[in-house]
């Protein structure tokens, strides 16, 4: 399994398909298993490199018990390192929940490395996390009931499996501090950017708020959908984050494949 070093942390990644990279992060207490899982995978790598990254604390990929090493320059260093090992100088991104929330930091700290984002279930203007905390405080067996409660039927039957594999003290650490604003709006008003939420999720009116200030970003609402089945009803999305990313390739500067 490839590995890279970031700041002295083991982060966990594949490569899968062929074509442009897209950086693809999940969202928390999840882990790259997930994007296959849901058929994410599938869908895209007959066209896309996809660089699927376990983010530290969950999966493969180390995971500290300090809340300091939870910081967004810690989680944009990680994705940093991976692009780097694999001699990718500009991708698209690919993120939901806490994986958009790094890649809104990729694009205030690192921009240059971005060619458009793809950003589900996030917004910029920060974010209480007592909800989370609470969840995991709660204990894994009962997080795990939550989140596949909130995510039936579109669950996949390992999705259990793989929030109970967390490390509970990682998990805690990941979301000890709220989530502060992102100053993300320099870099995107350049980029391509495709935002996407479930039509019962709680976010949905920042992020539309989000899709009104950025002006150029476009907003896919899934019909009867919470921020738990948005993401999974990949059948729905696929066409739109497809057709985004086809459309957003010609802006890719040549050094960008691999």
């Amino acid at each position: 399994m490839p590995y890279v070093r970031s700041n002295g942390l083991r982060i966990h990644y594949r490569v899968q398909g062929d074509g442009p990279p897209v950086v693809m992060q999940h969202g928390f207490s999840d882990s790259l298993q997930g994007w296959f899982a849901a058929g994410w995978v599938r869908e895209l790598a007959a066209e896309f490199t996809l660089i699927l990254i376990d983010a530290r604390g969950h999966g493969a990929s180390s995971k500290p018990h300090e809340a300091r090493l939870y910081g967004a320059e810690h989680r944009v260093s990680d994705v940093l390192c991976v692009l780097d090992a694999e001699h990718i100088t500009q991708c698209h991104y690919f993120g939901y929940s806490m994986g958009g929330w790094i890649g809104l930091n990729v694009a205030a700290l690192a921009p240059e490395r971005l060619s458009s984002l793809v950003l589900g279930g996030i917004h910029p203007y920060g974010q209480n996390m007592h909800i989370y905390r609470a969840g995991v405080t709660a204990g894994l067996d009962s997080w795990a009931r939550q989140l596949t409660a909130a995510g039936a039927p579109l669950f996949d039957p390992q999705a259990a499996a793989r929030i109970l594999g967390n490390d509970v003290a990682a998990l805690r650490a990941a979301v000890a501090e709220d989530r502060p604003p992102v100053n993300a709006f320099p870099a995107m008003h350049r980029l391509p950017t495709l935002l996407l939420a479930g039509d019962a999720d709680p976010l949905l009116p920042d992020m539309e708020r989000f899709a009104r200030q950025l002006g150029t970003a476009r907003l896919v609402v899934v019909p009867r959908a919470n921020h738990v089945q948005a993401i999974l009803d990949v059948g729905y999305l696929v066409p739109h984050v497809v057709r985004f990313l086809r459309d957003a390739h010609p802006c890719m500067n040549a050094p960008a494949f691999r």
